[in-house]
């Protein structure tokens, strides 16, 4: 499994190793010649991540920092002026407060250590995590792909391949899979219900639609407001007692409009992780 470590508080995941057991265990092949149990594989070069987020200028100065010194030191961050200020209330801070703790505490233990634990040299400010950056583009890139309308099971009790539109993708044992505007949603899933939904929706983000506008479409994507992901007939698809899971942006205030409107899908707030 990706958990490699849970206590009440906090978990240590390592998707990585557990898609590497997925691949060994079913002997999904993968493009790979002579696949063996220690070879590495290609997209495990997504995981490589050597460096915080720089610029490519602020990355090679630190790379020179470190060359000369062998350390380097954080610039100090521009005072805000008066009017710039923001003032976060008092269970923001606590909240930030306590994930900083419980992420100290995790460090100290052996399992991340073992799989996390890494000091970054010159070179690896130097390359600034470049294949990692060229990956994700073809990844967007791929994900512009306009597939075909889809609602088809696979009751298979192995793991299983298929192509679609030229593409490979694994399926799981016994799943259904659908591809289709999630407006439509209720079409396909009129008669089921469900104990977990999880959903990933594309929040409004700066970031996005920076790039968007600079680069193009392909290196974006469209995005929801708070009240039109609410439109999503969500609470339909819910037994009772159902535990809905929603990745969401660290923006205060869509949260704060999301929160206000899970009522109308008849769930409460148990947990942030």
């Amino acid at each position: 499994m990706s958990v490699i470590f849970a206590s009440e508080k906090s978990a240590i995941i390592d998707h990585e190793s557990w898609i590497v057991q997925l691949i060994r265990r079913h002997k999904f092949a993968l493009h790979e010649h002579e696949f063996s149990e220690h070879k590495r594989i290609k997209f495990q070069d997504l995981f490589d991540l050597r460096t915080p987020y720089m610029m490519d200028a602020q990355a090679e100065k630190v790379a020179r920092q470190l060359e000369e010194d062998g350390n380097f030191t954080a610039e100090p961050k521009r005072k805000k002026k008066k009017n710039e200020l923001v003032v976060q209330n008092k269970e923001e801070n606590e909240e930030v407060k306590h994930i900083l703790q419980v992420f100290m505490s995790l460090q100290l233990r052996p399992e991340f250590k073992q799989n996390f634990q890494f000091i970054p040299k010159a070179d690896d400010y130097r390359n600034n995590n470049q294949q990692i950056r060229e990956l994700r583009k073809r990844f967007t890139e791929a994900s512009n792909t306009v597939l075909p309308q889809l609602d088809q099971h696979y009751d298979g009790s192995a793991f299983d391949v298929t192509v679609v539109n030229g593409i490979k993708y694994i399926l799981p044992p016994n799943v259904c899979y659908v591809c289709d505007n999630v407006t439509a949603i209720m079409s396909h899933f009129s008669e089921f219900k469900f104990d977990l939904v999880v959903m990933d929706p594309p929040w409004q983000n700066k970031y996005v639609r920076r790039r968007t506008h600079n680069h193009g479409s392909h290196h974006g994507y469209d995005m929801l407001t708070v009240g039109e992901i609410l439109q999503f007939p969500v609470g339909d698809l819910l037994n009772d007692g159902a535990l809905l899971m929603i990745w969401c942006t660290n923006n205060s205030s869509l949260l704060q409009e999301l929160l206000q409107g899970l009522s109308g899908w008849n769930v409460e707030l148990a947990a942030t992780w």
